[in-house]
């Protein structure tokens, strides 16, 4: 009995997750067709995700061992 009583509510939260996730994603779509966009009015390119997360992997493995050095000290 209790399991239908948490039906109706159950069902309302997954539906707001599931539209609030499919705003996300919509959301992220647009800012990539406007990023597109304007690298090709500007000219300027953007580094793709992987490519800025391995930056920002190597900017971070540099600092660490500074840090590290650092503190030998």
């Amino acid at each position: 009995m209790e399991n239908t009583a948490c039906d109706p509510i159950r069902r309302a939260v997954h539906e707001a997750l599931s539209v609030g996730l499919g705003f996300g994603i919509l959301g992220f779509n647009r800012l990539q067709v406007q990023r597109r966009e304007w690298e090709k009015m500007t000219g300027v390119v953007f580094p793709s995700p992987s490519e800025a997360a391995k930056a920002m992997s190597a900017t971070l493995g540099a600092l660490a061992s500074l840090v590290a050095e650092r503190g030998r000290r």
